[in-house]
């Protein structure tokens, strides 16, 4: 999956659903998918609050894949 937003709240949750439908999709138990939606989650939100200063709009660009090991 390959993604990108407004940098904006509203699309935290955006992110996070799309990550629940991939993990679900290729099999992640839930524990995991929980572990990598927390840390994509938190990642995400230091690029909406800190990543543009002031009226700066940007984008909010998320890459996320899975492997057979991982």
């Amino acid at each position: 999956m390959r993604i990108a937003l407004p940098a904006a709240p509203p699309n935290l949750a955006v992110v996070r659903q799309l990550l629940s439908g991939i993990g679900s999709a290729v099999g992640m138990r839930k524990e995991q998918l929980d572990d990598v939606k927390v840390a994509v989650t938190e990642a995400c939100t230091n690029v909406v609050v800190h990543a543009y200063r002031g009226d700066e709009t940007g984008q909010l660009r998320v890459d996320a894949w899975a492997e057979p090991d991982r």
